[in-house]
């Protein structure tokens, strides 16, 4: 017997996701999750989306990604860092290369002095 395909990133990414987006302050609750995966993604009712969040919510918890505090649960910082946005808000005047760190075009403005022989 064939699996269908599904229509949803993994339970653990939709987590993941929803934790980000409900921004709780003393973290999200499972029910607050679910009730975010289920609102938010196209899930059938008959693959038992409780049992599937609270796998991938234990599977994130053994992996060190979420932290578990009394019943709620938060991204470690490593994991809020991790989700890139992908702008890139810093561009130089010259060669209009766009960076996503300062520090990353004050070294690339460099290379437009006299001081570098190279050019961009």
């Amino acid at each position: 017997m064939a699996r269908s395909k599904t229509i949803h990133p993994p339970y653990t990414a939709m987590v993941a996701v929803a934790i980000k987006a409900l921004n709780e302050r003393k973290g999200s609750s499972r029910q607050a999750i679910l009730k975010y995966i289920l609102a938010s993604y196209t899930v059938v009712e008959a693959t038992k989306p409780q049992i599937l969040t609270n796998l991938a919510i234990r599977q994130l918890v053994a992996a060190e990604k979420l932290v578990a505090l009394k019943g709620h649960f938060r991204l470690t910082k490593k994991e809020k860092e991790a989700t890139n946005t992908g702008d890139k808000p810093y561009k130089c005047t010259k060669c209009e290369v766009c960076f996503a760190r300062k520090d990353h075009l004050d070294k690339h403005v460099i290379s437009h002095s006299k001081k570098k022989p190279f050019q961009c």
